[in-house]
């Protein structure tokens, strides 16, 4: 069942006007190695950390490569390799500056083992492996300092098992079950310090996506049902808004959605708001200075398989997706980074098809628009 569009027509009925923003777009450097399904992560120094994925050449294979980007020069270098080549994996910039990478998908299977990237050094270091193998799962740093893993597949069969990561020892350990099995689902943390997870695919045949969610208590250790979605998604993104709720946009139904949701942790329940100008699943949303998200790329599931160069900004007042301007290369499974400067990094990612991986990183910088009231341009 597909969501009713519902753009938010109150702002016009009060005579608001909305500018036509936009985002520019441009080249800067070339990765060493084009990669997709890899992480991004910035650094305390305000580069940008890119580890793993899948890279172009004949058998797509998994690489265990890192590379820094500096902003200052627009330029990309080498860093050390990782202990292990990996996909589909986390990356967590942990409180000390260090980088937390966990499990994902090697050249042969899914993988339990952790490293830590030290800045300073520029080298990756073991750590202690997770209970349980795990790839396209959730990883998310909590206040104290710890992180949350949740979910993913292992061995071909979603997961319901978490467990925690504490940085002072270097170990895992199991915490409470997710009530539902789940792998490419969503995290986040809310402002209250817990963690709602959302959608996914479960376990069964068929049509096993999911619509609903549950957040995770670290004080207890125990999870809770909240409301449900309206739409069953899977790939999903989601991510917080300054007021406190949850953006999910987009994602696949067996269709890339174009339909998009709120989730309002005060009433824990969800409540549709305005669509994306295009479907997309494969896409990253950022989080701009302004308040406002960015949705950049992806592609459909149906009707081409090719990727998207464009965007779209969604302004949290009102409620309204707005078309921003076209990336300068279409990409699906790249990541988007906010850099201190207020521009957004977007790297790699897969011209169409899961083929094509994409050297090239680009630049977006939004453009201010008269008329648009409460928000501010980068």
């Amino acid at each position: 069942m597909r969501l009713a569009l519902a753009p938010c027509l109150i702002a016009l009925s009060m005579g608001m006007t909305f500018a036509a923003t936009t985002f520019d777009w441009a080249f800067t450097g070339e990765l060493a190695i084009a990669r997709g399904r890899h992480t991004a992560n910035l650094l305390g120094d305000g580069r940008v950390l890119v580890t793993g994925g899948v890279v172009e050449d004949p058998s797509n294979s998994v690489t265990d490569t890192a590379e820094l980007y500096d902003p200052a020069s627009g330029t990309w270098t080498n860093t050390g390799n990782m202990t292990q080549r990996r996909q589909y994996h986390t990356a967590t910039t942990l409180a000390d500056g260090t980088v937390l990478v966990a499990g994902g998908f090697g050249p042969d299977d899914t993988l339990a083992n952790a490293e830590l990237y030290q800045p300073s050094s520029e080298v990756f270091v073991p750590t202690g492996s997770m209970t349980t193998p795990r790839t396209r799962h959730t990883a998310t740093l909590l206040p104290d300092g710890r992180v949350l893993v949740a979910g993913g597949i292992s061995t071909n069969s979603p997961l319901k098992s978490a467990e925690l990561y504490d940085p002072s020892t270097g170990l895992w350990t199991a915490t409470g079950n997710m009530i539902q099995s789940r792998t490419t689902a969503a995290a986040v943390l809310l402002a209250d310090g817990k963690v709602l997870v959302l959608g996914g695919n479960g376990p069964g045949i068929g049509t096993p996506w999911l619509k609903t969610a549950e957040i995770y208590d670290p004080a207890t250790g125990v999870w809770t049902a909240t409301g449900k979605m309206e739409e069953a998604r899977y790939d999903v993104q989601a991510i917080l808004l300054r007021d406190g709720r949850v953006l999910t946009a987009g994602g696949k139904s067996g269709n890339a959605l174009s339909e998009c949701e709120l989730y309002d942790p005060v009433t824990e329940q969800w409540s549709v708001t305005g669509a994306m100008t295009d479907p997309r699943a494969g896409h990253t949303l950022t989080a701009l200075r302004n308040g406002q998200v960015i949705a950049t790329g992806g592609f459909f599931v149906t009707g081409s398989s090719l990727s998207l160069a464009t965007t779209d900004l969604y302004n949290p007042r009102t409620g309204v997706w707005t078309a921003g301007g076209n990336m300068e290369k279409g990409r699906s499974e790249h990541t988007g980074t906010l850099l201190p400067s207020g521009q957004v990094l977007v790297v790699g990612g897969f011209e169409g098809g899961f083929r094509g991986s994409v050297a090239r990183a680009e630049l977006g910088m939004r453009v201010r628009g008269a008329g648009q009231q409460g928000m501010t341009s980068q």
